[in-house]
């Protein structure tokens, strides 16, 4: 049983350079696992930094060019240019430990019934950050179902930095759903793609020895601009998944943007009352209910956007 090892990357070329660096420090046998670095149209030295990795001759590299933006191209390319049996999926800014490899092959061969293993990302700063960052780690990324191995029930979802698939599955769910372009999101990528596989009966496994630390800068990550845009970008997601699974009928969406609308106003008024650090919160949630009001509107009025929604092939 083989790895194939996908690294969607965009104008990331020093964390990159770091991570492949990294990879060579993985206790698996090399000729177990290949690295593909998908490179998502870059105009940094990402291609540079690939092939240099790739003329070291220390690890079975391979670079991929998909010049069609979004993380979903990115990541369904790597995925039609494999050739290994099992998928692993993380990103460019994710520091590994020695055994991750390792740890994810043996889930995986030892019962052939799991079709999907995820594990533990937990938040790396390059700094301290401030205090009231805490509470909005999980906005990062931060991932735990807990220290137990265990399949986890629909809901419990895992995220691409840590996601490792089946090839087979993957093409029979007919890849990730479209994900982020740029600093937006406008589908609902892995998640989408959990809900498929339980629809379908597939297994996903949490596997917490499979951990892995996501890095985050305090000067761009740490701040009210970064957490108000994934908040505003949840909402994109949240709909999505809402959609899918309720599919409300005309009346039912309608009142749906009435209902955020009027949360929109609402807490927009709670936050002028009281416009300091504490109520900020306020904030955010205006800006999510109003991205939530505009995402189903044009669910309502745009049967491209409700085909997108329930559209389950995208390879």
């Amino acid at each position: 049983m083989k790895i194939s090892l996908i690294i969607p990357t965009y104008n990331r070329a020093g964390l990159l350079d770091l991570l492949l660096k990294d990879l060579e420090q993985q206790t698996l046998s090399r000729d177990l696992f290949e690295v593909l670095v998908v490179d998502n149209a870059s105009t940094d030295d990402t291609a540079h930094i690939a092939k240099r990795a790739i003329e070291n001759n220390r690890l079975d590299i391979r670079y991929i060019s998909e010049n069609r933006r979004g993380l979903h191209y990115a990541r369904n390319t790597g995925a039609l240019e494999a050739t290994n049996e099992i998928l692993v999926f993380t990103d460019d800014d994710i520091y590994l430990s020695r055994q991750w490899l390792s740890v994810i092959r043996e889930t995986f061969a030892r019962d052939s019934s799991i079709d999907c293993v995820g594990g533990k990302i937990q938040v790396l700063w390059d700094r301290p950050p401030p205090g009231w960052i805490g509470e909005y780690e999980a906005l990062l990324g931060n991932l735990d179902h807990g220290s137990k191995e265990r399949v986890l029930k629909n809901g419990e979802y895992i995220y691409g930095p840590n996601f490792s698939i089946k090839k087979t599955v993957l093409l029979e769910m007919g890849g990730f759903n479209p994900d982020q372009t740029g600093d937006i999101v406008y589908g609902d990528g892995e998640i989408g793609l959990c809900i498929k596989l339980w629809k379908y009966g597939k297994i996903i496994y949490w596997q917490p020895q499979a951990g892995v630390k996501h890095l985050q800068f305090v000067d761009r990550n740490a701040t009210k601009k970064d957490i108000l845009r994934r908040f505003v970008n949840n909402a994109s997601s949240d709909a999505c998944v809402y959609y899918k699974k309720e599919r409300p009928g005309s009346l039912r969406i309608f009142a749906d943007i009435l209902y955020f609308c009027m949360w929109t106003m609402g807490y927009k008024f709670l936050f002028f009352l009281n416009a300091d650090e504490k109520n900020y919160r306020f904030f955010i949630k205006s800006a999510y209910c109003k991205k939530r009001m505009i995402f189903m509107a044009r669910i309502l009025f745009s049967s491209k956007h409700r085909e997108s929604c329930l559209r389950e092939k995208w390879m």
